[in-house]
């Protein structure tokens, strides 16, 4: 025993080696097991979160203030795409041309389209607003950012092809979280389990959200008219007859 209580001094170093060399170990297997995700827009941020869990990484590509309808990201953010395993589109604008670059310069990189199977309403150009539209536009400033985006982004874009704002209905949100647990199940076959009693749980909480809804429009007659600020709750709108 004496013997021993000596040579401990000289062994320090090596258990503190060791057990450095174990944390170590343990912190890149731990990486390893975590699904890099990069996300078009916050919102799906917290859907593929509520799923994946820890095994997740995510991050937002469109920085907070910033238009769906006109960014471009930086070629700091392309690059970094290429660390990204996962990329979930979700139908917003700037992917549009964002989607075609991203292929060639990450052939690694699987994207993963979280709106199929989304019916979509189209948005169909009205032509007094248009042409009031264009008339509006001289009238102002053409300096000031804020007008200029919501004159040219909003009222341009919003009125043309499909409506975007899907992660604005639960039903709709039900879809794609059907989607992100696939994908997800799909990367990390070992933690499909995981995947599938969060995607369970997250999907009886969107439940419990809509009939929440419903009864809140429970008294309100089907067809009935109301303001928005942004013409974003076309869905919405569909899911409980407004």
């Amino acid at each position: 025993m004496k013997n021993l209580i000596e040579k401990i001094p000289g062994l320090l170093p090596a258990i503190f080696l060791l057990l450095f060399f174990f944390f170590i170990s343990s912190a890149v297997e731990a990486s390893q097991d975590r699904i890099n995700v990069v996300v078009s827009i916050s919102p799906q941020k917290y859907f593929v979160e509520q799923i994946g869990g820890e095994y997740v990484e995510v991050s937002v590509l469109l920085p907070p203030g910033a238009s769906p309808h006109s960014f471009e990201p930086r070629p700091s953010q392309m690059v970094e795409l290429g660390n990204a395993q996962l990329y979930m589109a979700i139908g917003v604008e700037y992917e549009k041309a964002l989607l075609p670059k991203i292929k060639p310069m990450h052939p690694g990189l699987r994207i993963i389209h979280t709106d199929s199977g989304i019916s979509k309403i189209s948005m169909v150009p009205h032509s007094h607003d248009h042409d009031q539209h264009h008339g509006e536009s001289h009238g102002h400033d053409h300096n000031n950012s804020h007008n200029h985006e919501h004159k040219h982004g909003h009222g341009h874009h919003h009125h043309e092809g499909h409506d975007p704002h899907v992660w604005l209905s639960p039903d709709t949100v039900q879809v794609m979280a059907g989607n992100i647990y696939q994908a997800l199940a799909e990367f990390l076959p070992e933690k499909s389990g995981y995947f599938q009693e969060n995607y369970i749980n997250f999907k009886r909480e969107i439940m419990l959200l809509d009939q929440e809804i419903k009864g809140i429009f429970a008294g309100v007659e089907p067809g009935t008219k109301f303001m928005v600020f942004h013409p974003a709750w076309g869905y919405f709108a569909r899911s409980y007859g407004l």
